[in-house]
């Protein structure tokens, strides 16, 4: 178990020194980064289009997701404290973007206006076929640090 750390005591274990050094885990990361903020700036578009505060939010998670793992990729030689330390600086972020998108969807609740359904539809397919792409990707490091492993958690 010398390879292998336990980050922030959540029970999430992984193999940082090989994190560190595999370029096929590295690859993977940027592939889920890419993905999640190219789509989540699409995305964003889209909402604006359609008139759709859900593609709106969903495009938030979206780029949440793309820059935690982008943080993760950037901590991966980073000490486990150093790690868990970001990890919760990346559960305040993800907490002030779902406190953000509930204000402004009470908001919208009392002044809604019908989105575009059929743009919305479509977006979401999309959206599903870019989590399952990335869920796939990362499915091979499962045991990788905490802080990827919940960034590929949230991605199923």
């Amino acid at each position: 178990m010398a390879d292998s750390d336990e980050a922030g005591g959540c029970g999430c274990t992984g193999d940082s020194k090989r994190a560190e050094k595999d370029p096929a885990y590295r690859r993977a990361l940027w592939i889920v980064v890419l993905l999640n903020l190219g789509f989540g700036a699409c995305e964003i578009i889209g909402g604006f289009i359609a008139d759709s505060q859900a593609l709106k939010a969903d495009s938030l998670d979206f780029v949440g997701d793309g820059t935690i793992t982008l943080v993760g990729l950037i901590a991966l030689g980073w000490a486990a404290a150093a790690r868990a330390r970001i990890a919760l600086v990346q559960g305040i972020f993800l907490l002030t973007l779902g406190l953000g998108v509930i204000g402004v969807a009470f908001w919208r609740a009392l002044t809604a206006v019908a989105p575009e359904a059929e743009l919305m539809g479509g977006i979401g397919v999309v959206a599903l076929l870019v989590n399952v792409v990335s869920a796939l990707v990362l499915s091979r490091f499962r045991e990788c640090s905490a802080t990827i492993t919940e960034s590929g958690r949230r991605q199923f």
